[in-house]
């Protein structure tokens, strides 16, 4: 087996955990040590620099009441708009920092010196509720609908928590494990320094709003950073803050107890030192560590709303995804791959719990994945990973608790989607290499509407499409015949609006072809081993049918999944898998044990027999589970009544009808088929961890909604 890195984390101030590594299988060189200077970190009370802020000439200000502290900017009285609505204003809102994302629970509005409750668009024009839509605040006055005369909007300011004995934070675009600090308050770690060490860290910061025209020219605000060691400067680096990697050199005989002091100054704001760690001075490269070989690295690329037959091994067009099917030459090619869910969220969190749908929760957009559940970024983290995440935020986010286990989670929030930034950032974690292995997950919504075309991601074909009689696609479903009324309005546009989706498809697999290329120039296929899937498909008008979401169709959940690694030979595996086979394969990978929870098995076992399953409970009174054997495919219901009576929906042969146009569910097999899975999927149905408020998740409902997740599916 591998060595695991020797990680030394903090307890209290100074006590330290030693985790011995296993002999090297590749020779020489001395144990390589880690310190986490996350571990057992509590940031002083912020209150204690609120009186520095107050007395700013500025907006904003800082107050402590029983429910928190919070950054409370002054709204200007004559910026208040009138609307055409009796009684209704609008006024910009600010967008610094948190201000961008916050939701219900984290926000406050208070006008007139009442305070108004967050409510969803279709309210505007109750009294007592406000609401946020294209960066304004809008509100219904009952004054006569007089202009507002006095407004503040409140944020609650984040401090982070303790989660696993680290300390966690966020903001607006970064989560992980960090040491907050906020400008004028300096925070100190005490620590031991190993000899022959360096400092690792990431900086961001996020300015508090000094005045609402400032915040839109200076979406991402920068600060001096410094560290100093016992009291002499070791950093001091200016114009930083927007995820940026350091390394810092350490006097090279270490000391046995140091104090590591962090500052910013750059205004009022916060910065944070994300992901601070000591880690050996020298770490040679990921071909080659001075303490010999390690654990592969592994990386899944994860591409959303990703067909099948986007690759040519699929059954596409070879024109379309060059890259990819390069990739796919040397892979293992997995051709009868499923995901577990036909949309983002609960496919996503299958992929990272290795659990389906029922088990981990996260199956309607106001769920989240519960944090009592362990996922695969948590396992590699144990097992001595440097585990990352570059996503496109989303349903792919911390508001749905999809951050868990990652040291650094970035995201590309859905208004600045670009896929060449993700890849620049992926590379650029690649880069920032402390000498643990590395366990990546990169996410993008290329694929994924609004449909960009070209290089440049333009949205201007989309949208003159939209205007060409299907702006239908933008009304709000209310129930399953809304949506299906939506899904038929495409029908007569399917050549255009397939059209705009491989256009995001070729460009997706173009700026892939550069990640990769960065990705085997650094080592990381020679040393590891690469994942790439779709986390669900998409339907082209096949069952009457059009996008994602809604019933469980094959175009909604085949996907493609390959599997790349210099000690694998490229070769098809045409049995049915699933992509919760993906936890379990990296652990087999990584040399660690599965988790007992886990329903998928490893992909590196083709003697398993396999049964997909998929769940659909979105919609209530149109929940439904799919069960594929072979080419047998059954729809039933996901309830133990139905299933212990075999009862089904409907049925199909894939080998013989792969697009499911002939039901033959009045087949022997087709019961038959639900009785022998039903105990099985009983057991699925059952939940590992209960539910939080959904609060976090309510905040990303307008931004989804500009995607296309404006109802239920």
């Amino acid at each position: 087996m591998p060595p695991r890195p020797h990680r030394m984390q903090r307890t209290g101030l100074l006590t330290a955990l030693t985790l011995l590594a296993a002999t090297s299988c590749g020779g020489g060189g001395s144990e390589p040590r880690w310190i986490d200077l996350t571990v057992g970190y509590q940031p002083p009370p912020l209150a204690e620099v609120a009186a520095k802020w107050a007395g700013a000439e500025t907006s904003t200000s800082v107050v402590t009441d029983a429910d928190g502290t919070w950054v409370v900017a002054e709204l200007d009285p004559g910026a208040w708009e009138k609307e055409d609505r009796p009684g209704a204003w609008s006024i910009e809102r600010p967008w610094s920092g948190r201000f961008a994302c916050a939701g219900n629970g984290a926000t406050r509005l208070e006008v007139d010196g009442r305070e108004l409750s967050l409510g969803q668009r279709r309210a505007q024009d109750i009294e007592g509720l406000y609401f946020v839509k294209e960066g304004r605040l809008f509100i219904a006055v009952e004054n006569g609908g007089e202009r507002p005369k006095s407004a503040h909007y409140r944020l609650k300011a984040d401090q982070g928590r303790a989660e696993g004995g680290r300390w966690r934070i966020s903001t607006l675009d970064h989560t992980g494990f960090g040491i907050p600090v906020w400008d004028g308050a300096p925070a100190t770690v005490e620590t031991t320094i190993p000899p022959g060490s360096a400092l690792h860290f990431t900086t961001v910061f996020e300015r508090l709003p000094h005045g609402l025209a400032e915040e839109t020219t200076a979406p991402h605000p920068t600060a001096t950073f410094r560290v100093l060691l016992d009291g002499e400067e070791i950093f001091e680096g200016g114009g930083l803050g927007n995820g940026e990697g350091q390394r810092i050199a350490l006097p090279p005989s270490g000391r046995r107890t140091a104090t590591l002091r962090f500052e910013i100054e750059g205004g009022p704001g916060r910065g944070v030192f994300f992901a601070p760690e000591l880690a050996p001075a020298e770490v040679g490269s990921y071909r080659a560590r001075p303490w010999g070989r390690g654990r592969p690295n592994l990386t899944l690329f994860i591409a959303d709303t990703f067909r099948a037959d986007n690759l040519a091994i699929y059954g596409g067009d070879p024109e379309l995804t060059p890259e990819l099917n390069a990739l796919a030459d040397r892979s293992v090619r997995f051709l009868a791959a499923h995901s577990a869910a036909a949309w983002t969220l609960p496919a996503i969190s299958s992929i990272l719990t290795g659990l389906f749908p029922p088990q981990h929760g996260a199956w309607r957009k106001d769920r989240t994945l519960p944090r009592a559940l362990s996922t695969i970024a948590e396992v590699m983290h144990d097992a001595g990973y440097r585990t990352v995440a570059v996503t496109d935020s989303g349903f792919f986010s911390p508001p749905y608790g999809l951050d868990q286990g990652f040291d650094l989670f970035f995201e590309n929030r859905i208004h600045h989607w670009n896929m060449n930034k993700t890849v620049d950032q992926a590379l650029a974690a690649i880069d920032h290499d402390d000498g643990r292995p590395l366990f990546l997950l990169v996410h993008t919504y290329r694929a994924h509407g609004p449909f960009r075309t070209g290089p440049e991601e333009d949205e201007s074909a989309y949208n003159e499409f939209l205007k060409k009689g299907a702006e239908i696609l933008a009304a709000t479903p209310d129930d399953e015949g809304v949506l299906q009324t939506r899904k038929d309005a495409l029908i007569p546009y399917l050549d255009e609006w397939v059209g705009l989706y491989h256009s995001g498809v070729h460009d997706l697999d173009f700026k892939f072809g550069r990640f990769l290329r960065g990705f085997e120039e650094r080592g990381l296929l020679e040393t590891g081993y690469l994942a790439f899937c779709g986390d669900h498909g998409q339907a082209h008008g096949e069952n009457h049918d059009v996008a994602h979401g809604g019933k469980l169709w094959e175009t909604k959940l085949r996907v493609p999944l390959l599997l790349a690694g210099a000690d694998l030979d490229p070769h098809d595996v045409t049995s049915v898998v699933s992509t919760l086979d993906l936890p379990p394969t990296f652990a087999q990978l990584a040399g660690i044990a599965p988790e007992a929870d886990w329903a998928g098995h490893s992909l590196l076992d083709p003697a398993i027999d396999r049964t997909a399953f998929a769940f659909r409970f979105e919609t209530e009174g149109s929940e439904e589970v799919t069960i594929l054997e072979g080419d047998r495919k059954v729809f039933t219901r996901p309830n133990a009544a139905a299933l212990e009576a075999g009862k089904t929906i409907s049925a199909y042969d894939l080998g013989n009808d792969p697009l499911e146009e002939h039901d033959i569910d009045n087949e022997p097999w087709a019961s038959e088929l639900v009785r022998e899975m039903a105990s099985a999927v009983e057991g699925y149905l059952a939940e590992k961890a209960a539910q939080g408020s959904g609060e976090d998740a309510a905040r990303m409902s307008g931004d989804l909604g500009d995607i296309g997740y404006t109802g239920d599916e």
